[in-house]
């Protein structure tokens, strides 16, 4: 199609609406993909996954709260390493990692948590669940 017939298939509203529509489509895929969808070449099957034990993962959850708490944004923050329940140890495999910080309800402090998360622990984004902390009773 040559550039001037697209400007002016473009100039009719109807079709705006139509580019418009397909490129929200396409952006919400886009972002579901990232977020949700679940990863290649993982092991589908579901798996009991627990808490490690206090000493297992107590090392490696204060030095990822430590490098997260250093952020921009995110502030207080604490973290949660869970395994199956099958390979608790210190090389055991994660299953998921749980963050609470004051900063995630900033969408772009979420994405620079979520992003440290997964460099530090070579995990995928759908292993990484990050909330807003609750805020304390008497602070405004």
């Amino acid at each position: 199609m040559e550039p001037t017939k697209i400007k002016a298939w473009l100039a009719h509203p109807r079709n705006r609406d139509i580019v418009l529509a397909v490129s929200l489509v396409l952006a919400a895929v886009l972002v579901w993909s990232i977020f949700y969808a679940p990863s290649h070449g993982r092991d589908q099957t579901e798996t009991a996954a627990t808490p490690a034990p206090a000493s297992a993962g107590t090392d490696q959850e204060a030095q990822l709260a430590q490098i997260l708490g250093q952020i921009e944004g995110v502030g207080a923050v604490e973290v949660m390493i869970s395994t199956p329940a099958a390979s608790m140890g210190n090389d055991a495999e994660i299953a998921g990692v749980v963050v609470v910080a004051e900063g995630a309800q900033d969408l772009a402090v979420r994405l620079d948590i979520l992003q440290a998360v997964r460099t530090a622990l070579d995990v995928m984004a759908d292993q990484v669940d990050i909330f807003p902390m609750q805020s304390v009773q008497g602070e405004s």
